[in-house]
């Protein structure tokens, strides 16, 4: 690193990209995804708990980050050595392990179209849902009963008034305060005798999920519109 750009490498993206999906809680009208509660909960089973760690590194293992306006255009994250950030012209550059270099590019939020990505701050490298993640657990209550179970004990708990992610952010936020974030989720996870059963979910889930690396204001904005 010098003072005109940062450079981090992949162990270094991994730990930040995992850090991310532990902490991106998710409330929709019906249905709260809690990383922190599916993941207490699976690992009453050992062997699950380490399956479901595996799922996450390989989720991001296979993360796309595009090098072009062209969609095809894309490495995986698995492929990727090094990401730079220029801090004087925000240019976002990466090298694979084949000793290629590409400027990053990210998909804005008119699907397929594609410029170059403009950062200062690896906070403004956000992992994109390539499928709104919305879209997959909103309405599915038959498909994962175990999930809104879970997510049925977690609104009780955090006192919400409703599942949107205001009510629910206020409510963990306010017993995490009060209790701490290991009492308030054992107070959770001391309800549930369903860990296979949401393991289950959360492999089908996930053999639904892939990832792209956008800019974190894009990324709010498509999920705006979802």
């Amino acid at each position: 690193m010098n003072s005109t750009s940062i450079t981090l490498n992949h162990k270094q993206l991994m730990t930040k990209f995992k850090n991310r999906l532990k902490t991106q809680d998710r409330a929709y009208t019906d249905v709260m995804y809690i990383p922190a509660l599916i993941n207490n909960s699976i690992k009453k089973i050992p062997a699950n708990g380490k399956a479901y760690a595996s799922m996450v590194t390989e989720s991001l293992e296979n993360m796309k980050i595009y090098y072009s306006d062209d969609s095809d255009s894309y490495c995986l994250f698995k492929d990727i050595t090094d990401i730079t950030i220029n801090l004087s012209s925000g240019d976002v550059s990466f090298n694979t392990t084949s000793d290629k270099h590409h400027t990053m590019y990210t998909e804005t939020p008119t699907k397929g179209v594609f410029e170059k990505m403009d950062a200062v701050d690896f906070k403004e490298l956000s992992i994109d849902h390539d499928y709104p993640e919305k879209m997959l657990l909103s309405g599915k209550n038959s498909d994962y009963p175990y999930l809104y179970k879970l997510s049925e004990l977690a609104k009780d708990n955090f006192g919400c008034t409703g599942t949107d992610y205001k009510t629910m952010r206020v409510g963990k936020k306010s017993l995490m305060e009060a209790a701490g974030e290991k009492a308030t989720f054992d107070a959770i996870d001391s309800k549930i005798n369903f860990s296979q059963e949401l393991f289950d979910e959360i492999c089908e889930i996930y053999d639904e999920l892939s990832y792209s690396i956008m800019h974190k204001s894009y990324n709010s904005a498509k999920s705006a519109k979802a």
